[in-house]
């Protein structure tokens, strides 16, 4: 059986995703980076398909302010 998470750790859990894409000590590396980045990406997903009730509409307009980087079309 799986555990529901928490809104705390929804919360922090989207919060250090987010930092992961705006790392730019990350981005230096180019290979990982965009594996790293391709990855966080289809995690940003499953949070945003997680029904409102879970994530509130503040943590989902987070992801669109704060997804977005330099160099993104």
């Amino acid at each position: 059986m799986v555990t529901p998470f928490l809104p705390l750790q929804i919360e922090e859990g989207l919060t250090l995703l987010l930092e992961v894409l705006q790392n730019s000590a990350l981005q230096k590396i180019t290979k990982v980076w965009y594996l790293l980045r391709a990855h966080v990406l289809q995690l940003v997903a499953i949070y945003l398909s997680l029904p409102h009730a879970r994530l509130s509409l503040e943590l989902r307009q987070q992801i669109f302010v704060r997804g977005e980087l330099p160099g993104d079309v």
